[in-house]
């Protein structure tokens, strides 16, 4: 049977993801095993909103930093600015914290707030 291949671009997501320090939350299991078990010993189907919402666990959570660049409709650049994204989660598992902060060349600083829920997000 041949064997799985593995492209560059896999080893180097593989790799960024390991280099930016993000890991899943401390006692966290592989993509929705621990999720689908608990729902099922109570009784329960696996939804796809909680596929979605173990999803999210398992991906992203944690500090983001990057560039945003707006464009025309053109395809014009219309600014670029640094930028984090941070996904913050509580013990439960059921609330997340979403902050985002721009830093402008020009000194500005703005930051964005949202917070997302298992039941009215998912």
């Amino acid at each position: 049977m041949p064997r799985p291949q593995h492209s560059l671009a896999g080893a180097l997501l593989g790799a960024a993801v390991l280099a930016s320090g993000l890991e899943p939350a401390a006692g966290d299991t592989p993509f929705g095993t621990a999720l689908a078990a608990e729902l099922r010993h109570a009784g329960q189907a696996v939804t796809p909103a909680d596929r979605n919402w173990r999803a999210f666990w398992g991906q992203h959570l944690g500090l983001w930093h990057g560039r945003w660049t707006r464009y025309t409709p053109t395809g014009s650049v219309m600014e670029s600015f640094r930028s984090t994204r941070d996904f913050r989660a509580d013990p439960s598992k059921s609330q997340i914290q979403h902050f985002n902060r721009y830093r402008y060349e020009d000194g500005r600083a703005v930051e964005e707030r949202w917070s997302y829920n298992r039941t009215d997000h998912s």
